[in-house]
């Protein structure tokens, strides 16, 4: 995605100077290289080093072996998007328990296992990465109704709390 997005901005840089429908002027495509040719190690070595723990495992122990850790590493990386819905669940619920607003903690919990159902169910003919996608969909997908749940009961707007768990992601 942040590929994507640099993409987007560098084609959006260079519309200003180039007519992207045209031919690009010897000047222009000097300048690019110019930029652009120092970060090419750079790439390369990124690549690398992205790859290496599977070709280590491909060569070391097996190509199933390797595919199995490829997936377990690509759920895991879905997953860590995880963490502001995960940090907000562990603030709310206690927060709303200590408040004695159980009954709030059960219709958020019925919405999120609702919502993983669904999900999940749509997600799993495509396999696993897909129900780790759909499981953190859900997690922002729900995350808002929590957070109209909290402030009704609480009075604590989404900055205030923002505030109170960001911290840990600054650390």
């Amino acid at each position: 995605i942040a590929n994507l997005g640099v993409g987007i901005a560098g084609v959006a840089l260079l519309s200003r100077e180039w007519d992207i429908f045209e031919l690009p002027r010897w000047q222009n495509i000097k300048r690019a290289v110019r930029f652009g040719g120092p970060l090419v190690p750079h790439l390369l070595a990124t690549i690398i080093r992205n790859s290496l723990d599977r070709l280590i495992i491909g060569a070391m122990v097996g190509l199933a072996q390797a595919g199995k850790y490829f997936v377990a590493f690509q759920i895991a990386n879905i997953l860590t998007l995880m963490a502001i819905p995960f940090c907000m669940n562990f603030f709310i619920g206690p927060a709303l328990a200590a408040i004695g607003r159980s009954a709030t903690i059960v219709k958020g919990s019925v919405v999120q296992t609702a919502a993983t159902l669904a999900l999940s169910l749509l997600a799993a003919p495509f396999g696993l990465q897909w129900v780790a996608v759909a499981y953190v969909f859900r997690a922002y997908l729900t995350m808002p109704y929590h957070l109209l749940l909290f402030r009704r009961d609480t009075g604590i707007g989404f900055t205030a709390m923002l505030r109170t768990i960001m911290p840990p992601f600054a650390a």
